[in-house]
């Protein structure tokens, strides 16, 4: 896989995962407040801190460091909204 081919790959899963966080905390919105509730936020911040630590492994290279932060500081601002 070329560089540029393997850096469009995590940037779109990296968008992939912030919107399935968000959908899954708007289902959760949408259930009230509850069991069904807490599974959901649950599962959003077990998604958004897999995904963290996928990014923090990632910035082991170099060369993506500077894309991976970005995304790395819109999933903790979506995964400290959750609960």
């Amino acid at each position: 896989m070329t560089d540029n081919l393997f850096h469009m790959t995590c940037v779109l899963a990296l968008q992939a995962t912030s919107l399935l966080v968000n959908a899954i905390k708007g289902d959760a919105e949408g259930v009230g407040e509850g069991d069904s509730q807490k599974r959901l936020l649950g599962a959003a911040k077990q998604l958004a801190d897999a995904t963290a630590r996928m990014v923090e492994a990632a910035k082991v290279s170099k060369h993506y460091q500077c894309h991976m932060l970005s995304f790395h500081r819109d999933l903790i601002k979506s995964s400290s909204n959750i609960v």
